[in-house]
């Protein structure tokens, strides 16, 4: 298979492990590798994530894709970006204090 989307179903045709593709690694040497997340039993831990060469897969079906879900075009969820803690006011730490932010690191915050 040359290319696999996300959320298909696939199935490795030379192990017959069968799940959904959730993530795609391109290594520098050209190899493609996808992860495989297959189907939990009911009451049982969820599997590990299985690496296979895209060249070992075939499509089974849409999977995910196939049921309308909307994914968003912005990756990384819907929480805010990370915000750096609060300044301390200065006048009232010393450099000794672990709370301490020298000048230098202001700037980096700012």
């Amino acid at each position: 298979m040359k290319d696999v989307k996300l959320g298909q179903r696939v199935k490795d045709w030379v192990s017959g492990f069968e799940g959904i593709a959730t993530c795609k690694i391109e290594y520098l040497n050209g190899c493609v590798r996808v992860g495989v997340q297959g189907k939990s039993e009911k009451g049982s831990k969820i599997p590990d994530i299985e690496y296979v060469d895209i060249q070992q897969l075939k499509l089974v079906d849409e999977g995910i894709l196939g049921i309308g879900l909307d994914f968003p075009s912005e990756r990384g969820g819907d929480r805010p970006n990370p915000t750096f803690f609060a300044t301390p006011k200065p006048d009232l730490i010393s450099k000794d204090d672990p709370n301490y932010i020298s000048e230098r690191q202001k700037r980096i915050m700012q």
